[in-house]
């Protein structure tokens, strides 16, 4: 036999209804743990019922709110403190990372600056490039289907920018539940 039903009628807030308090009475002539139950039940809200509050002694208020401002400031800073230290092992943890990475190029200088000219050279071979590649375009736009495919191509690229643009917009908007 399930007792559950029962005892949540023993411990119930509301007021039983007729039924409910009909069947609960008929079970607890029948069980003896339920009715054990229920008698503890009515003992302890008896002595909630006859126990007094009491109230706090004077100043109690007073003490209680300056205690709780003194241990909000120590918790404070406590936190201060462990944010400041842990930003300062931060930036020493960096620094110690960027000692770590240019100390090759402190011990031999040379081979950095070979190759740090070196891609300042490609840049301008590059720029070379697209000025040659900017000038045989140019040259080649004197007749009408080399405009007709620039306009095109310009047309397809902003077309594809504003696909791109939309779809971020729609996948970067937040989702709501229905």
């Amino acid at each position: 036999m399930s007792h559950q039903p029962y005892e949540d009628l023993i411990f119930s807030d509301q007021e039983l209804t007729k039924q409910e308090a009909m069947a609960l009475h008929d079970h607890l002539q029948e069980c003896d743990a339920c009715y054990q139950l229920s008698v503890a039940s009515k003992e302890i809200e008896g002595w909630f019922e006859e126990s007094k509050m009491i109230e706090p002694e004077p100043g109690f208020l007073t003490r209680w709110q300056i205690r709780f401002e003194a241990e909000k400031s120590q918790n404070e800073f406590r936190q201060n403190r462990a944010m400041l230290i842990s930003t300062i092992g931060g930036g020493v943890a960096v620094f110690a990372a960027i000692i770590y990475l240019i100390w090759p190029m402190i011990q031999s200088p040379k081979v950095y600056l070979v190759t740090y000219l070196y891609q300042i050279l490609s840049l301008f071979s590059v720029a070379n490039l697209v000025q040659g590649f900017a000038s045989g375009l140019s040259t080649s736009l004197d007749n009408g289907i080399a405009w007709l495919l620039l306009v095109l191509g310009t047309g397809f690229i902003t077309l594809l920018s504003v696909v791109w643009v939309v779809s971020l917009r729609v996948l970067s908007r937040p989702r709501r539940a229905r």
